[in-house]
């Protein structure tokens, strides 16, 4: 039928956040909060019209305030009030150095109204368009939620990983200008929501590497050591997430035209966290498989190929994609094998681990117990950085 509509869905996975759920009250917070604050209007250097016309003293000051925390919201449940309406809980909302994310999304060409429509959509009688979040927290103990659209990812995370974002934020932001092929996960906003009686909930919004409509058939999280990277108990189903002894057991390569670019980047970003004295990150990795056999019927769009098409009355319109212009990098960030049977979806994760005295100690205990030959995880920013290119080098044709 020439004027039927081709509907992508993305693949959803975890649960719904109902209004019987554990999280309604701290998803429906959290929408409220990124409403009233990211729908204002912010003034960045990039959008200000005088700002060529200041002294240098002006711009470094004005430079500085794009890392400037305002103060604490405190949203009220009274009768009239913005929260008054959506939630039972009063709570107070802290936007994190609001102006330097919002810079961050300019440059990810993330447009501030599709920003808020995926993560605030949710409609409050139905609980349509909500949330999704895993049933259990990571290892880590973070919890991760999903915009329904599959975009975005909010997780959890300690006051000092919190902090450490903020204190690498400038480096952070100054570094993506430079490298439109980075690697290194999207930032798109900080966000501190304490609820009476609840304490202190610290998230983070980043992009979502697996929000293609193509089913991630093979995980792996690979951080270049092998001591305890193993799966000992693998599942057989595609939401497992395998590691650096599976990969090599698998005999497994990743095998794409843009070989050396995607080298090239990776040791670059590597050397610059290991400029941030940070380590312990990770290249996670998503695979496609063309060539799995699977019915693309309407009723089940998860499987279609990323270069996707939606069709009505004759006209095209590609795919929206949260990429700025790359040379490594296909629209919704996935990059094809040599053979076209398979397609990767790169990024690194987890960099929010700085070398600390406990790292160093951990290194001490794990060397006395496994050798120091052995590839262990716990390492300085230098070595493991170092480990990490070699083994990207080794696995990347």
């Amino acid at each position: 039928m020439e004027n039927e509509i081709t509907i992508i869905k993305p693949n959803r996975i975890g649960e719904s956040i109902n209004k019987e759920h554990r999280l309604w009250n701290l998803m429906i917070n959290l929408q409220t909060g990124i409403r009233y604050s990211v729908g204002k209007n912010t003034v960045t250097p990039n959008n200000n019209p005088g700002v060529n016309n200041i002294s240098t003293k002006e711009e470094e000051d004005l430079q500085n305030s794009i890392y400037t925390t305002p103060e604490p919201i405190y949203f009220s449940t009274k009768v009239g009030s913005i929260a008054s309406s959506n939630s039972s809980i009063p709570f107070t909302f802290t936007q994190f150095a609001p102006m330097a994310f919002d810079n961050l999304r300019t440059m990810f060409s993330v447009d501030k109204g599709d920003f808020m429509l995926s993560l605030c959509n949710t409609i409050q009688s139905s609980g349509d368009n909500s949330l999704r979040c895993l049933p259990s927290p990571g290892k880590s103990g973070s919890v991760f939620l999903f915009s329904d659209d599959m975009k975005f990812i909010m997780k959890t995370i300690p006051s000092h990983e919190s902090k450490l974002l903020l204190d690498i934020l400038p480096d952070y932001v100054n570094y993506i200008k430079d490298n439109l092929n980075t690697l290194l996960p999207k930032f798109f906003g900080l966000y501190k929501i304490k609820q009476k009686g609840y304490g202190s909930v610290r998230i983070v919004v980043l992009e979502n590497l697996f929000r293609s409509p193509n089913k991630i058939h093979e995980r792996y999280d690979l951080k270049g050591s092998l001591q305890g990277r193993e799966t000992l108990d693998r599942a057989t189903n595609s939401n497992t997430t395998l590691k650096d002894m599976d990969f090599r057991n698998d005999k497994k390569r990743i095998q794409i035209q843009q070989s050396q670019l995607l080298i090239e980047q990776l040791k670059k970003d590597s050397n610059f966290l290991s400029q941030l004295n940070i380590m312990d990150y990770s290249l996670l990795i998503g695979i496609h498989k063309n060539n799995i056999n699977i019915n693309t019927s309407t009723s089940n769009s998860s499987n279609i190929d990323s270069n996707l098409i939606i069709q009505n009355e004759g006209n095209s319109q590609s795919v929206p994609s949260l990429d700025h212009i790359s040379k490594l990098f296909e629209l919704d960030g996935s990059v094809y094998s040599k053979s076209k049977e398979e397609i990767y979806y790169l990024g690194v994760i987890d960099i929010l681990v700085e070398y600390t005295f406990s790292k160093k100690l951990a290194h001490f205990i794990k060397t006395i117990r496994y050798g120091k030959e052995q590839e262990i995880s716990t390492v300085s920013p230098n070595e493991y950085a170092i480990r990490f290119q070699k083994f990207m080098e080794s696995i990347i044709e």
